[in-house]
């Protein structure tokens, strides 16, 4: 019997894994890709509660790091992480955006895995709604957000993109059409 592909998505924040690799989640699990995703902080507990109840509706694993937001410990992510990754065979991990929480993420990880890492496109500045909506009307018109892949495109991932957009607007945030991701290593 063939060994089931075992797929990590680190998101920084409940809703990220969602956000930048809903399209991939969902076509992993048709494929009946094992699908783990590792929530390195729990931000808000409503969007806990969410991943949560979303990793039960469709059946991949999750885990909870409960680290910090904005106060992630390089040391303290980098003995966590290295105790989880190591047994995946692929790892996708967030760009380097303008978000802190996003950029260490990146760094660390990078470094602990030596297998296929591919980088996810979150289109993150919640906090600027202009340079939000910037980056979702750059993403429709060119295939890519100038936010997070500045420094060149990915692969667009297009897999039930209504599905995807719909459990986006559950955690009330902007639907995005697909995925782009870029494999990095």
């Amino acid at each position: 019997m063939k060994k089931r592909e075992k797929i990590i998505i680190l998101a920084p924040h409940p809703d990220d894994e969602w956000i930048g690799c809903g399209c991939t989640i969902l076509k992993g699990l048709k494929r009946k890709k094992d699908i783990h995703v590792i929530y390195v902080t729990g931000r808000v507990l409503e969007r806990v509660e969410l991943a949560k109840k979303l990793s039960k509706k469709f059946g991949y694993s999750i885990n909870f790091l409960n680290l910090t937001e904005l106060q992630i410990s390089e040391s303290e992510l980098n003995n966590k992480l290295l105790k989880i990754i190591q047994t995946y065979d692929k790892l996708f991990i967030p760009s380097k955006d303008s978000h802190p929480d996003h950029r260490l993420i990146n760094s660390i990880s990078k470094k602990l895995f030596s297998k296929d890492v591919y980088e996810y496109a979150i289109y993150n500045d919640s906090k600027n709604i202009f340079k939000k909506a910037r980056g979702f009307f750059h993403q429709k018109l060119f295939g890519s957000n100038i936010v997070s892949f500045i420094n060149g495109t990915g692969d667009k991932e297009l897999f039930n993109v209504k599905q995807k957009m719909n459990i986006i607007k559950e955690y009330d945030e902007i639907p995005r059409y697909y995925d782009l991701i870029r494999k990095i290593n």
